[in-house]
C-alpha cells in the first residue's frame, strides 16, 4: 500500500518521492529486497539481491497479458507439487490480476508483491491499485450497491462481475466473477487468511485449523483506501491437502 501510494503521488500528482529507511534494520532490509526504492526510482539505497525462493519483488502491472507471468512467479514461491491444484491457483491469481487491469481504471496499474516466510510456512501475496474501487466498479451492473461494505461483501460471492449484463447474477455460462470467490475458498479452507480493502471497508477472512471459516468487517470513518487492496496468506503445506 505504501508502494501504491508512492506511485500515485508520482503519476497522478507529479510529486518527487524519496524513500527513507535504515538498511541496518530487518525492516529496512526487507523493504529493499521487496524492491520499494527501485520501484519508486530512488537509487540512493544499495540494491540487495532478493532470494528468488522467498521473494517476488514489487512489480507494476498495467497491461493486459502481464497477469500470467506474475502468477507463474508467485507459484514458484508456493511450490505446489499437485498439477491440478497449481492450475487452480494459477487461474485465480490471473483472475485477481485481470480485475485490476480491466476494472480498476488505476493510473498506476496494479502493484504485485509476494514473499515466503519459511518459519511460518506462509506465502503472502499482495495486490494494490489506486483506481475507482469495488463499489464504483460494480454499480453500473448493480445500482443497488450504495456502500463499500455491501460492495465488498457482494464481490466475494460467486458470479459477481461488472462484465455481466444487468440481471445475470447467477449465470453459469461464463467464468467471470469467480476469481475472488475461488481465492476466498482456497485460502480459508486451507487454513490461511485474506484481507480485502476498498473505500471505507476492510474484510478480514480466515480459515480455522478445524476447517471452519471466520470473518470480520471493519468500517473506516475517513475516506479509507482509494482503490482496492488484497492480501492473501496461503499456508504452503495445506494447499495440496485442500
Amino acid at each position: 500500500m505504501f508502494a501504491a501510494y508512492g506511485r500515485w503521488l508520482q503519476v497522478d500528482r507529479g510529486k518527487r518521492v524519496r524513500v527513507r529507511l535504515d538498511e541496518r534494520t530487518v525492516a529496512g532490509q526487507f523493504l529493499v529486497r521487496a524492491g520499494l526504492p527501485r520501484l519508486l526510482g530512488d537509487d540512493s539505497h544499495e540494491d540487495l539481491v532478493p532470494d528468488a525462493d522467498r521473494y517476488f519483488p514489487l512489480a507494476s502491472m498495467a497491461k493486459s497479458g502481464e497477469e500470467l507471468a506474475c502468477a507463474n512467479s508467485v507459484l514458484r514461491l508456493l511450490s505446489v507439487d499437485d498439477e491440478e491444484m497449481a492450475e487452480a491457483i494459477r487461474y485465480v491469481l490471473v483472475e485477481l490480476l485481470r480485475n485490476v487491469v480491466q476494472h480498476s481504471f488505476s493510473k498506476i496499474g496494479g502493484l504485485v508483491h509476494a514473499v515466503y516466510f519459511p518459519n511460518t510456512g506462509l506465502v503472502e501475496i499482495a495486490v494494490a491499485d489506486t483506481g475507482i474501487g469495488i463499489t464504483a466498479s460494480l454499480q453500473e451492473c448493480y445500482p443497488e450497491i450504495r456502500s463499500d461494505l455491501k460492495g465488498v461483501k457482494f464481490a466475494l460471492q460467486p458470479h459477481v462481475s461488472s462484465t455481466f449484463a444487468r440481471g445475470a447474477y447467477h449465470s453459469m455460462a461464463s467464468n467471470a466473477g469467480l476469481g475472488l470467490f475461488f481465492i476466498k475458498e482456497i485460502v480459508t479452507r486451507g487454513g490461511g487468511g485474506m484481507f480485502l480493502a476498498s473505500g471505507q471497508t476492510l474484510a478480514n477472512l480466515w480459515g480455522n485449523l478445524d476447517g471452519s471459516p471466520g470473518r470480520k468487517y471493519f468500517q473506516s470513518e475517513s475516506a479509507g483506501w482509494g482503490g482496492t487492496y488484497v492480501l492473501l496468506q496461503l499456508r504452503r503445506d495445506m494447499i495440496v491437502q485442500f
